[in-house]
């Protein structure tokens, strides 16, 4: 929820800052065309660069937004990446067909960030399943779960029964 009203402030204090220089600027120029300062096509000409200059302050703010989502991103890779790696201690081969798969009372949490509180669902095998949700929530987590790059702070993951730490 705070990354929806960040980026709505975000949104908000981009448009003033496009439109108050320009509002302001046009206003000055109006004053010095009726005391015969300048004329009417000096104004056009002038609101058509402040226009082009304003395309490009807009470019280099929304550049400047995406880096620090890019960098949201990184930071959530570099902390995957130094995850400590654990040694097999599975004793069973996986080569027999999934007949179910089930997340029972998983708990999980990236660093601060807690992401499933005792969550448990089962996932019907030869159906479409779709999770869907806003960035971060654990989407692709669970997936993660599944490839052992990461294991819950708690509950199990149960394929055809049998936990998935006993799996190789």
């Amino acid at each position: 929820m705070k990354e929806i009203e960040l980026s709505n402030k975000a949104f908000t204090v981009g448009k003033l800052l496009k439109w108050i220089p320009q509002v302001a600027v046009l206003i000055i120029l109006t004053l010095d065309m009726l005391k015969g300062n300048c004329s009417l096509g000096s104004i056009y000409l002038t609101y058509q660069y402040m226009k082009k200059l304003s395309e490009y302050s807009n470019a280099i703010y929304h550049l400047i937004q995406d880096t620090n989502r890019r960098i949201v991103y990184l930071e959530r890779f570099h902390h995957f990446m130094n995850q400590p790696i654990k040694k097999e201690t599975a004793q069973i081969d996986f080569n027999e067909e999934i007949q179910t798969l089930r997340y029972k009372n998983i708990t999980f949490a990236y660093e601060d960030k807690q992401i499933f509180q005792k969550r448990s669902f089962i996932i019907p095998i030869g159906e479409s399943t779709a999770f869907v949700g806003k960035s971060g929530c654990g989407k692709s987590t669970l997936l993660k779960f599944l490839l052992k790059f990461y294991q819950p702070d708690s509950g199990t993951i149960l394929i055809n029964n049998i936990d998935l730490k006993k799996y190789k």
